[in-house]
């Protein structure tokens, strides 16, 4: 089942998240102290510098949404080969749920460097509820690309065996009507 296959990463994401959480909320105020201390920014260019993370990172939780995990996207490059290639629909699911994972992982990586810029423990944790977000929300789009695979080879399994191809004489029924021209009038 294509579904079981994205809850590998998006556990070990999640486990990693958790541990930087639990690492954040003990560090000691001492810490904390230390790096408003020694950062290079003032205040108010920290200030900045986390409106642009925050900016940075809600950017790429719309753009997996909204653009990257979507079966349209999947469709096309599967179509066109760049997905697939040798690999099978397992391979590009896990693939899908390693990105996604990974993008959430990123997600908390970016509130660490919030962290390291102003030293403030308080503005983590938007970052850590952006993460917890996007990760919910990617883990539901990669089921869905994961349930239109199975669909899509379970579709594509029954139809191969049942069409062999159109017989050496057949002629399509347009084509019939221009060979044979018009039908005889009966009175």
């Amino acid at each position: 089942m294509l579904t079981s296959r994205r809850r590998t990463p998006f556990l070990v994401a999640g486990v990693f998240i958790a541990i930087i959480c639990i690492a954040i909320l003990r560090l000691p105020d001492i810490g904390l102290v230390q790096f408003e201390r020694r950062r290079v920014l003032t205040s108010a260019q920290a200030g900045w510098a986390y409106r642009l993370l925050v900016l940075a990172a809600i950017a790429q939780l719309f753009y997996g949404g909204f653009r990257l995990l979507r079966v349209e996207r999947v469709a096309n490059e599967l179509e066109s080969g760049e997905l697939l290639g040798t690999a099978g629909e397992e391979r590009v699911v896990t693939r899908l749920a390693r990105t996604a994972a990974f993008m959430a992982v990123l997600t908390v990586v970016y509130g660490i460097a919030s962290l390291a810029v102003t030293g403030e423990r308080g503005g983590f944790w938007l970052f850590a509820f952006l993460a917890l977000t996007q990760g919910a929300w990617y883990y539901r789009e990669v089921g869905v690309i994961a349930h239109w695979l199975e669909l899509r080879g379970e579709t594509s399994r029954e139809l191969a065996p049942t069409w062999t191809g159109a017989p050496q004489d057949y002629v399509p029924p347009l084509a019939r009507s221009l060979i044979q021209g018009p039908p005889a009038k009966t009175e």
